[in-house]
């Protein structure tokens, strides 16, 4: 009986920009549900990293493989994604949490295309949300004016 591969694994992984260097002869080796953690200061090749696991930057020399498979054929399959850093986020965008959350809802909500009411497990469309504002971002707590009023005992 043969071992699984590792979730992910690094070997003698180099990637350089042009006369840049960003990693060089990097190993790694995550086994099946373990968890990793990634700290370094800025420009230290983290983001480098991931994106060469997720086969979006090609190495100079070594390999990364994802459950047994080259990176770029991983992140096809689907075994892999790349969220960008905030950087890349255009924060004029007019959308919010819950805008999101209903993007993700949306192949669930039926022929019409409405989110069901709150507490019904999907998320709500406007009750409980404070006015879009041009500019404004997400609130960590409701506006008064969705605030519930307390019931009497």
């Amino acid at each position: 009986m043969s071992a699984a591969p590792a979730a992910l694994e690094v070997r003698g992984l180099t990637v350089r920009y042009g006369d840049v260097v960003a990693l060089e002869d990097v190993d790694l080796v995550v086994g099946p549900g373990e968890a990793c953690g990634l700290v370094g200061v800025n420009g230290s090749g983290k983001s480098t990293l991931f994106k060469a696991v997720v086969g979006l930057v090609r190495p100079r020399a070594g390999e990364v493989t994802v459950l047994g498979d080259p990176a770029d054929r991983a992140r096809r399959a689907g075994l892999v994604a790349y969220v960008p850093q905030a950087d890349d986020v255009d924060r004029d965008f007019p959308v919010d949490v819950a805008d999101v959350v209903l993007m993700g809802r949306y192949h669930r909500m039926g022929w019409r295309r409405r989110p069901g009411p709150v507490g019904s497990g999907s998320a709500s469309s406007s009750r409980g949300r404070s006015p879009r504002r041009p500019g404004s971002s997400c609130s960590t707590s409701p506006s008064p004016a969705s605030t519930p009023s307390p019931r009497p005992p």
